[in-house]
């Protein structure tokens, strides 16, 4: 019963119960989903992208990956993100496919990716593809 209570707790602070979604503009949605991202909110995180959509299932799959497996190390970078810090859209251009989004963020902590070291504090472009739908702005393609 103590370990049930324990890992329920465990459970339940894991996720911001407060975190609301927000895709009333691009910015919001790229920011709310860079936040999400970077707190291990792989639910949340989720929701900002298209459903069917490019990246909708790989967004899951990468928040949610494993020590050892192939989208672990997207997972660390997309959690070494300082989400308490500026996240700062770039640009926004009208694009075939849809808006194109590029925003920067800067790394909390540091992590190795490819082979490199990133330190932290470092800054890095994110870029993804939005498209307006009757719900609001969703990521199609990050």
């Amino acid at each position: 019963m103590v370990a049930l209570a324990l890992a329920g707790l465990l459970l339940g602070c894991a996720h911001s119960p407060t975190a609301k979604l927000n895709l009333t503009t691009p910015e919001a949605t790229v920011i709310g989903f860079t936040k999400a991202a970077a707190k291990g909110d792989a639910e949340l995180a989720q929701r900002y992208f298209l459903p069917g959509g490019v990246d909708y299932q790989d967004i899951r799959e990468t928040l949610t990956a494993q020590p050892g497996t192939p989208r672990y190390e997207a997972r660390v970078m997309l959690e070494s993100v300082d989400a308490s810090g500026p996240i700062e859209v770039k640009s926004k251009t009208d694009a075939k496919d849809g808006l194109k989004v590029v925003w920067q963020v800067t790394f909390r902590t540091g992590f190795e990716a490819g082979g490199r070291r990133v330190e932290a504090g470092t800054h890095y472009d994110f870029d993804a593809t939005l498209k307006k739908t009757d719900k609001g702005w969703l990521i199609d393609n990050f």
